[in-house]
């Protein structure tokens, strides 16, 4: 689990602050870099999305660097995503479902699914003395988005966690 309160501009995360030492930085790999870029890009895309229910959610592929393809979540059926639903009544689609989904329908090909990282960001509101406002919420995928994901070969998915006191992060989970 990865948790970051400030990141700077040279992509260093400021940590725990001690007595001893007021200005203790911690160094990013650059994957871990790649992941932050792009989950904060996801977690743009769930905050333009409508909040009819009180939660947003968003999800992104992303191979070699580039976004293939966004999904989100949407009151709408399909037989795609009827598919790989939960359960027999789970007929909308759900981001990650969504975002596979329109990949495929563009011409990506399995062997790039399978070279792809998929980000997925859940947005809820909170009520803090009266103003509501959106923090992150836990977004890992279900079973049915699992068995999509596992169906189509993505390797690693990068999702939300709930947000507390240390900010906000994410987890990642890393497929066979």
């Amino acid at each position: 689990m990865f948790i970051c309160e400030n990141v700077t501009d040279e992509g260093d995360v400021e940590g725990e602050k001690s007595e001893d030492d007021k200005k203790s930085f911690i160094k990013i790999p650059k994957t871990l870099k790649r992941d932050l870029y792009f989950f904060d890009i996801t977690k743009k895309i769930a905050e333009s999305q409508n909040d009819r229910f009180g939660y947003k959610f968003a999800a992104m592929i992303v191979h070699r660097h580039k976004v293939i393809s966004v999904g989100t979540n949407l009151e709408k059926t399909h037989p795609f995503a009827a598919r790989f639903g939960r359960n027999q009544d789970s007929t909308f689609w759900h981001a990650e479902t969504h975002a596979i989904y329109n990949a495929y329908k563009n011409g990506i090909d399995d062997s790039i699914f399978s070279k792809s990282t998929m980000y997925v960001v859940r947005l809820k509101l909170k009520n803090n003395k009266g103003q509501k406002h959106q923090i992150l919420g836990l977004s890992k995928p279900c079973k049915g988005c699992m068995n999509c994901i596992n169906f189509f070969g993505i390797k690693k998915i990068v999702y939300s966690i709930d947000q507390d006191k240390y900010g906000y992060g994410f987890d990642i989970i890393e497929c066979k």
